[in-house]
């Protein structure tokens, strides 16, 4: 399970910063699926966040 956390102070300096925290119950390392499943979805955020926000 990930959760994006985002702050206000992150988007100010840079809209398409996203931070990724990792809730791994059992512990260990991201595996290659789980990256593969975030990264399209941290690509799409970014972008939105990018033309909702223009860039100075």
């Amino acid at each position: 399970v990930f959760q994006l956390v985002v702050s206000d102070g992150v988007l100010s300096s840079d809209p398409a910063r996203v931070t990724v925290h990792a809730a791994q119950g059992g512990g260990g390392c991201t595996s290659a699926a789980d990256l593969g499943s975030i990264l399209p979805t941290l690509a799409l955020l970014a972008f939105t966040l990018r033309r909702r926000r223009p860039s100075h």
